[in-house]
């Protein structure tokens, strides 16, 4: 840590605990030239009453010594106009001809910690702003386009299942593209209630279907989600809830335990009038991580997660035991996929999941001829903005979402 502040203390501020000069010199002329007179404190403030008679109404420029602020004015005994300089001046303007008196007095040339680190913040901050600005441009969230992961805790690479829908952890899929993470969550009254669990329907039944062993917490993938968001500082991510935990106080208390409560955007109040900030402001506001929540009592401005029905529109999530369904349809009564007041949120997998059926389904043919024969007018003439998908690191998933954006 002291070979940091010593390094970024050399780089910002070369002459941060140099000894600064005492001297204020002023000119006969403008520009330093002609005659000087030289004056200097003591580390105090001192006050020359009347520059005399040999220099009064003579000065047209000053140096300022690196610790020196002087105020000059127009009367003797410090009266009338004044002027005050920090730096050299080579014409001092409207008070050319007219010093009579001054003061000058020590500035403090030390720069502590804080500056040094408010420098480093604000010259990142600003980066970070045009990085952001080039990689979304002026979208939004509900405009861009995001692949994602339907299921994502059902992964053969954290756990055994017998049905998955994943290969990869979140963080291989976060790292290969996918920026859509689906959870299924619940609280099981049988195992008291103890906390928020990642379960596939249930989290009884059959083990390696329904749930696993390790049973593994909202709140662990929560921590997880966060920690990558804070290594990636450019990348925004959504986790879209399949909800199914009864009890709020749980739900609250697992998204508090996540510690993500400093990267999380609030669309219940970030988002007005259907219109959602530009992703670049997000980035800049360190507001990096949407939730969207299946249940209404689950979702409000007190815990920062959205309802999803407020903000999407979603089509039916199967593709049919086969794969062979590709028609678009409305998941939910009373919201038609036209609502262009809403993202349009695509699911595009099977019953049941597969790499063999995934290969299929995710090839680029397939997503193709579904987005934009099927979807495309069934959403009102619209380009999905989440493509949930199963195994997305399979097949042409992330060069569609490529595409839409490029289209869009």
């Amino acid at each position: 840590m002291k070979q940091l502040f010593l390094l970024l203390a050399a780089f910002f501020v070369p002459t941060a605990f140099a000894q600064s000069a005492n001297e204020v010199c002023f000119y006969e002329n403008g520009y330093y030239g002609g005659a000087s007179k030289c004056y200097s404190h003591n580390n105090r403030s001192t006050t020359i009453d009347w520059v005399g008679s040999e220099w009064n109404d003579k000065f047209s420029s000053v140096k300022v010594g690196s610790n020196v602020k002087v105020t000059a004015f127009d009367n003797s005994y410090k009266a009338g106009e004044s002027w005050t300089y920090t730096k050299n001046t080579n014409w001092v303007g409207a008070a050319n001809d007219r010093i009579s008196s001054f003061e000058i007095s020590p500035v403090s040339n030390i720069v502590t910690i804080n500056n040094i680190f408010d420098s480093v913040f604000a010259i990142i901050l600003e980066r970070r702003k045009n990085e952001a600005i080039a990689k979304f441009g002026n979208k939004t969230w509900a405009n861009y386009h995001w692949l994602g992961a339907h299921n994502a805790h059902v992964n053969t690479g954290e756990a055994w299942w017998a049905v998955a829908n994943q290969r990869k952890s979140y963080e291989d899929l976060l790292n290969s593209g996918v920026r859509v993470l689906n959870l299924d969550i619940h609280d099981s009254t049988s195992r008291g209630n103890r906390d928020v669990y990642l379960c596939h329907g249930s989290c009884w039944g059959l083990i390696g279907t329904h749930y696993v062993t390790s049973m593994p917490t909202f709140r662990g993938a929560l921590n997880r989600i966060g920690a990558w968001l804070r290594q990636n500082p450019l990348e925004v991510v959504t986790i879209t809830l399949e909800d199914n935990v009864d009890y709020r106080v749980l739900f609250d208390a697992a998204l508090r335990n996540g510690n993500v409560s400093d990267l999380l955007f609030n669309p219940n109040t970030g988002v007005s009038g259907g219109q959602w900030p530009k992703l670049s402001q997000m980035v800049i506001d360190n507001k990096r991580l949407v939730i969207l929540s299946s249940k209404s009592s689950n979702a409000d401005a007190n815990n920062g997660v959205g309802y999803d029905k407020t903000y999407l529109t979603e089509n039916y999530w199967s593709l049919g035991f086969w794969g062979g369904d590709t028609s678009c349809s409305a998941r939910w009564d009373g919201i038609s996929l036209n609502n262009a007041g809403k993202a349009f949120h695509m699911s595009h997998f099977r019953s049941v999941g597969s790499m063999v059926g995934a290969a299929v389904d995710n090839s680029y043919s397939k997503l193709s001829s579904r987005i934009n024969n099927e979807c495309f007018n069934a959403s009102g003439g619209r380009l999905p903005n989440i493509l949930l998908l199963d195994y997305p690191d399979i097949g042409a998933g992330m060069q569609m979402v490529d595409e839409l954006n490029r289209r869009n």
